[in-house]
């Protein structure tokens, strides 16, 4: 088995170890063998994530691979104003999806310059045949192990290979309004220039991904994502009491009039998250995110966690 994918295997147990852990304290605070026990999952979980950031350090890129089908690529060429539509669109959704997932929130205005060098995205040449783009970002793991590159990916393929709406909303909440957006510029691109596509990545876990854009689906999940809206985000402070919180992106905050709060939190918070204790009381700052999808008239919310205070318990 890929060591990444073993080692990934191993933090999931330690989790639901710990969460079953956090479970019992949450009901008795004072049980100290069970905080002895948190303290020791919690150490072999940053043990772990340690060899997986070397792993990854090791592996340094991740390469996509864009082959296109269609009349102007037959000689194993492409326009370059088609290329440069291409490359940007693609770009701009890998960027926007890694700032979410980064932060929590989209992006309004330029992306952050430290994420660019973060990802630092590169064409990285054409292969004859049916042209075959070569695209590479740095893996750059985080001190945890997490890829910002590899998260992105593994959510914009998410989306393109969503079926159902759903599946659809799901995933446009993973990547923002922002990145679906350059998404479906770029399908545009595709289906105007009458090309087919194909889109493939092996994650450091050894997963395939595997898009398919034929004609008809180009055209069909453009159409679906011109429906995919989200209105502006409303910022919600809550005090109350951490119900739940997991190294795998989940939280549950229970405000003073027993409402709760469930969604994820953004990777620069995970440093602080890691104090955190089941029962702990908090002041927190939670973003509550609409996704709408016009074509069937559905709406779902959606949480992040965007900053968080513990309360002194004296």
């Amino acid at each position: 088995m890929n060591l990444i994918k073993k080692l990934g295997a191993e933090i999931d147990k330690a989790n639901v170890l710990l969460d079953e852990y956090n479970s019992i304290i949450a009901d008795d605070p004072d049980n100290l063998a069970y905080q002895l026990s948190i303290e020791t999952i919690k150490e072999h979980i940053a043990d772990l994530q340690a060899q997986i950031k070397e792993e990854k350090d090791f592996r340094e890129k991740e390469v996509i691979e864009l082959r296109l089908k269609g009349p102007l690529v037959e000689e194993g060429s492409i326009p370059l104003s088609i290329l440069g539509d291409i490359a940007k669109e693609l770009s701009n959704a890998i960027y926007s999806a890694s700032q979410l997932i980064k932060a929590g929130k989209e992006v309004m205005r330029m992306i952050p310059r430290s994420t660019i060098k973060t990802l630092n995205l590169r064409f990285a040449g054409i292969k004859s045949g049916s042209t075959r783009i070569l695209i590479t970002g740095d893996t750059s793991p985080d001190i945890f192990g997490h890829s910002l590159i590899e998260e992105s990916l593994t959510n914009t393929f998410e989306l393109l290979g969503s079926e159902t709406p759903d599946e659809i909303t799901d995933s446009a909440s993973k990547i923002g309004i922002r990145s679906v957006a350059s998404i479906n510029k770029f399908l545009k691109t595709l289906s105007s220039s009458q090309l087919e596509a194909e889109m493939s990545w092996t994650s450091p876990s050894d997963i395939g991904y595997k898009w398919k854009g034929s004609k008809a689906k180009l055209t069909t999940m453009s159409n679906t994502l011109e429906k995919i809206k989200s209105p502006k985000p409303e910022q919600i402070n809550v005090i109350g009491k951490l119900i739940m919180i997991s190294l795998k992106w989940q939280f549950e905050v229970q405000d003073e009039k027993g409402v709760s709060y469930k969604g994820t939190y953004p990777s620069q918070l995970l440093e602080e998250i890691k104090t955190l204790h089941v029962g702990d009381q908090l002041t927190s700052v939670i973003e509550k995110k609409i996704i709408i999808n016009e074509a069937t008239g559905k709406q779902k919310n959606y949480y992040t966690l965007l900053s968080l205070k513990v309360l002194d318990k004296t």
